[in-house]
């Protein structure tokens, strides 16, 4: 059981447990978060380890409660994909913090990453719906998107967290929409790669699989009245792809 889901959901445990150790340890902390003055010095790693950093404990909680949760469906549905595109979103959001927000020298929290992979597994549901042809759920799971921007818009206006005291530090909405874009192009990316791969319908699957096995009977046949004919046991035969007459 516990192999199983180290298996399944490894970086996703490993990234949780170093984000309660950094709390645990404030040293540890202080070593990992985005600290822009010490990026520029050449410490580059903490481009990606600042998002494992948290100001107090609720702040923790509520980041890594979405992490954890929705990393562990992300990861399991694209087992292949999902460190590459965690390293992406985090240091994208980085990036974006350090362009677009001017006096952030600081900054940390998973919230940027949990927007990301929240739009990704909204992604994969509407992708499915779609799939499958029930337009009337994919539309329903377009609804929680509402609800982002919705508090996305909350944030940006008030200056405050929906969910997490943020007397202690400044939300950005940047690294959020930042998370949300590579999010969604991860949700594209990967519908690219299962549209070449769509099911086919259960009707006509069955009469290419009963077309191959009459065509691969009539080649067998005629392969064998070619060897007879050879041998002087046959006249002629009838051509290849056309079934010879049976009585």
């Amino acid at each position: 059981m516990l192999a199983s889901h180290w298996r399944n959901y490894r970086v996703t445990m490993i990234v949780s447990l170093v984000a309660l150790l950094a709390y645990v340890f404030p040293t540890m902390s202080q070593w990992l978060q985005l600290d822009f003055d010490a990026v520029a010095r050449g410490q580059w790693w903490r481009i990606w380890t600042g998002h494992l950093t948290h100001y107090d404990g609720g702040h923790l909680f509520w980041d890594l409660l979405m992490f954890a949760t929705l990393g562990a469906v992300c990861e399991r549905r694209h087992p292949s994909l999902f460190l590459p595109a965690i390293l992406l979103i985090v240091a994208v959001i980085s990036v974006s913090i350090g362009l677009f927000c001017d006096g952030i020298t600081l900054y940390r929290g998973l919230s940027g990453l949990d927007t990301g992979l929240f739009v990704w597994f909204v992604g994969d549901q509407c992708r499915e719906c779609s799939f499958r042809g029930e337009r009337v759920f994919a539309m329903l799971w377009l609804m929680p998107v509402v609800g982002l921007i919705g508090k996305l818009i909350f944030e940006a206006t008030t200056g405050q967290t929906l969910f997490v005291d943020s007397t202690a530090f400044t939300p950005l909405v940047e690294s959020h929409i930042a998370g949300a874009t590579i999010g969604l192009m991860c949700s594209r990316t990967q519908f690219r790669d299962d549209s070449s791969s769509r099911p086919i319908d259960p009707q006509t699957s069955s009469s290419q699989i009963v077309s191959c096995d009459v065509g691969l009977r009539i080649d067998q046949e005629h392969e064998h009245c070619v060897a007879e004919r050879e041998r002087g046991n046959r006249r002629g035969c009838p051509r290849k792809g056309v079934p010879s007459a049976t009585t």
